[in-house]
C-alpha cells in the first residue's frame, strides 16, 4: 500500500507537476506530461472543493494537493487518485495518453483492493500491470 501510494502516485503526480527530480525530467522538453502551475493551484482549490461536500465515512478532510502534500497520508493518496484525479485531471494534460495511462492505473489499483479475485481475474490483472509499467517507460 505504502509502495504503491506514497512513492509511485506521489512520484507520478511530482513528475506531472514538474518537481520529480527537477534535474532530472525525463523527456521534458520533447513530451507534454507537465501540467502547468496555474491548472495544478485550481486542482488544489478543487481538491478542497470537491472533499468538503463528502461524508467523513468516506473520506477525511484533504488538504490542497499542491500545498498540503506534506499531511496527505497513504489513505489520501489512495482517494485523491482514484476517485478525484480521473476528474480533476480530465481534459489538463496536452496529451491524451498520459490522461489514459493515469486511468489505467486507477483500474489496476481498484481491481487490487477488491475483496476477492478469480485466478483468471489476477492474470488478467498481471497483464494489466505488466503493459501499465511497459508503457510507463516508454
Amino acid at each position: 500500500m505504502h509502495l504503491l501510494l506514497e512513492n509511485v502516485v506521489q512520484n507520478l503526480v511530482h513528475l506531472w507537476m514538474g518537481q520529480f527530480k527537477p534535474e532530472k525530467i525525463v523527456d521534458a522538453g520533447s513530451e507534454d506530461y507537465i501540467i502547468p502551475d496555474h491548472i495544478w493551484a485550481k486542482i488544489g482549490e478543487e481538491t478542497v472543493d470537491t472533499v468538503c461536500y463528502l461524508p467523513s465515512s468516506f473520506v477525511r478532510r484533504l488538504g490542497n494537493i499542491v500545498k498540503d502534500q506534506a499531511n496527505y497520508t497513504a489513505e489520501s493518496w489512495a482517494f485523491w487518485f482514484m476517485y478525484l484525479a480521473p476528474i480533476l485531471l480530465k481534459g489538463r494534460f496536452k496529451k491524451d495518453v498520459y490522461y489514459t495511462h493515469l486511468c489505467s492505473l486507477v483500474g489496476i489499483m481498484k481491481t487490487c483492493i477488491r475483496y476477492s479475485l478469480t485466478h483468471h481475474e489476477i492474470d488478467d490483472l498481471e497483464e494489466r500491470i505488466i503493459n501499465w509499467v511497459d508503457e510507463f517507460e516508454r
